[in-house]
């Protein structure tokens, strides 16, 4: 298996489904509306198998189905972008090049210690951020797409300045 493929995510699928414990067969994240970028469909033994949804930038970058072989490449380094990129540069190198369908929107502007701020208050509020060490891992994307659903916004599923305000 590959270690993935990129993704468009409808917006009634919730960002904060992310993450390797949330894992689906590849067939339910179609049902739901998840598609591959262009023209391609999954190839049909992926279909039953089992994919997890990465969203690195939540609604403000690409999104990605990942295989399990995307976490044996966190196995080195465990930062999913390393893994992201490691896995895109292989695709680039076997198939050509080809830039993600997606663009990268923004997610800069926050310091790590701001960042660690907002996961220490919504771990506050009982939320399973991960630890609270300044990187915007999986566990605090999701917590904060499933903390602005609660609360009546939008989800993006990233940290930003305003929700570091609200949160503060």
């Amino acid at each position: 298996r590959g270690w993935g493929f990129e993704v468009t995510v409808p917006q009634k699928v919730s960002c904060s489904l992310e993450g390797p414990d949330q894992g689906k067969k590849i067939s339910e994240w179609v049902a739901m509306g998840i598609r591959r970028v262009g023209t391609k469909a999954f190839p049909a033994r992926e279909l039953k198998a089992e994919g997890f949804l990465l969203m690195p930038a939540g609604r403000s970058g690409p999104a990605f189905i990942v295989t399990p072989n995307f976490y044996v490449l966190k196995e080195y380094n465990t930062s999913d972008l390393y893994a992201l990129f490691i896995g895109h540069g292989a695709d680039r190198i076997a198939h050509g090049d080809s830039n993600f369908a997606g663009s990268w929107g923004p997610v800069g502007g926050l310091h790590r210690s701001d960042i660690a701020t907002l996961q220490r208050a919504l771990e506050a509020e009982g939320y399973d951020v991960g630890s609270a060490d300044g990187l915007p891992g999986f566990k605090t994307r999701r917590s904060i797409g499933s903390w602005q659903a609660k609360n009546g916004r939008a989800a993006t599923c990233f940290p930003d300045a305003d929700l570091l305000a609200v949160l503060k």
